[in-house]
């Protein structure tokens, strides 16, 4: 069952950050929904470390050896770790692309092999026919919400994982201002009280999100696709 960014935002709101009621000179939360939104997005970027978006792309070979790669592309791993490259002719038959080193590719031009080199280009070892699909398979980083309706394209097992990263990330301007605060200081005649609550809870939220993150076995990008042609 999906769910859309205003659910999220709600809960995170209500159960998380206590920020339900505006400001009544203002009518601003606390969080506003502009800054969340940002949380948002910091949170779904770190969730695809656990848990990419798997899709793919094609293209017409007959337009030469090199092609942009999706700016979508999960890019800390590399596709020739990831990816699964292959190009279809019009009788069916399919041609696998092994990846090599890009230093390697003087020396294998002709075979069927692709490195991407520089980052966001895709070069293939060899050219293929006007009739041909190349077709990529890789992983992605979600898209972004931008209103309150946008259903976010997560599995619904991330629901909690998100609303403690967003939490976290929200709080992170507070907790670092009161860091600054007199009233954080340390008081020796009071024992050892806690220098930055906020502080504190925002660790607390991190290590929940990543308790979350836990429960579920992380993506296995790199046999992903090649199970998937099993």
């Amino acid at each position: 069952m999906s769910f859309t960014w205003g659910e999220l935002l709600s809960e995170v709101r209500s159960n998380l950050l206590r920020d339900t009621v505006p400001d009544e000179e203002t009518g601003e939360y606390r969080y506003p929904d502009s800054d969340l939104l940002s949380c948002c997005r910091w949170a779904l970027d770190t969730f695809a470390q656990h848990t990419a978006v798997a899709t793919s792309t094609s293209y017409t070979p007959a337009n030469g050896t090199t092609y942009t790669l999706p700016d979508n592309l999960y890019d800390p791993e590399p596709l020739e770790q990831t990816g699964f490259v292959y190009v279809s002719n019009s009788n069916g038959d399919i041609t696998y692309l092994d990846p090599i080193n890009y230093t390697e590719a003087l020396n294998v031009y002709g075979s069927d092999g692709f490195y991407t080199y520089p980052d966001g280009i895709l070069t293939l070892t060899d050219e293929y026919g006007e009739t041909d699909v190349l077709v990529v398979r890789y992983f992605a980083y979600y898209t972004y919400p931008t209103v309150a309706g946008d259903v976010l394209g997560v599995p619904r097992w991330s629901r909690e994982a998100l609303a403690y990263l967003i939490a976290a990330h929200a709080i992170s301007g507070y907790a670092l201002k009161s860091a600054s605060i007199r009233q954080w200081g340390a008081k020796p005649d009071t024992g050892t009280p806690e220098q930055n609550p906020l502080r504190k809870q925002q660790e607390e939220f991190f290590c929940l999100a990543n308790k979350a993150l836990d429960r579920i076995p992380r993506q296995d990008r790199t046999n992903w696709w090649r199970k998937s042609e099993v």
